[in-house]
């Protein structure tokens, strides 16, 4: 592999040589799909304070509204460039996004460590159920035993899930590229760290990940003569 000058001549030699790419992902990688940092207001209340338990159970109806206008909004969003080409090159993705953009594309190497807002569950008796039914009453209660019904995502400051996958898949990345994230929250962080610690180089995306990605694409198809 020639030596790199560029951050996207470390890609593209990395595309090229079909070796490993996993890309951890965060809000800015969706904002060209006209979605939101969730740096914004609701109702008055922070999303922020909306994404965290204690607001969830004092204030349900809330939330339920807050997550009915996110579900609209998002279903009218479709996957930006960046989306589709990580899937297009077969990129291991670990997003901490709940818009499900990423599953979109039909991707299927995907870890989503905050879940996603296509199904509903209920933590007394464990039955989960369709997002649809977030839309029946103002609050929605499991049919079986009559509690609210949690959404299927991770409130601020629980723990994550399946991060025990995705230190091994970025253990076995040659280059991970971070994309629309600062990641300045453990335990996300901490997936860096460890990618620093085995020597696997990081490439960070903060701005323009379309315009980057896609002249990447544009330089491997270049050199593959394709």
């Amino acid at each position: 592999m020639k030596a790199c000058t560029t951050d996207q001549e470390l890609v593209i030699n990395t595309l090229t040589a079909g070796r490993k790419i996993v890309a951890i992902t965060g809000a800015g990688i969706s904002v060209s799909a006209g979605l939101p940092l969730g740096d914004d207001e609701f109702e008055g209340a922070p999303v922020e304070k909306i994404l965290t338990r204690p607001f969830f159970v004092r204030r349900p109806a809330q939330f339920y509204r807050w997550f009915r206008h996110c579900v609209r909004e998002w279903s009218k969003a479709s996957p930006t460039s960046a989306h589709q080409l990580l899937k297009l090159w077969g990129v291991d993705v670990i997003t901490q996004n709940i818009d499900n953009l990423h599953m979109s594309t039909g991707s299927s190497r995907l870890i989503e460590l905050h879940g996603s807002t296509r199904s509903l569950y209920c933590p007394r008796c464990r039955q989960r159920f369709p997002n649809h039914f977030h839309e029946q009453l103002a609050v929605p209660f499991c049919p079986t035993c009559n509690n609210v019904l949690h959404p299927d995502i991770v409130f601020v400051g629980e723990p994550v899930r399946h991060f025990s996958h995705a230190v091994v898949m970025t253990c076995k990345a040659d280059i991970v590229l971070v994309i629309g994230t600062e990641l300045t929250m453990l335990p996300c962080r901490g997936l860096v760290e460890i990618a620093k610690r085995n020597n696997t180089t990081v490439v960070s995306i903060n701005e323009e990940a379309d315009s980057f990605l896609m002249e990447v694409h544009a330089q491997t198809q270049f050199a593959r003569g394709t």
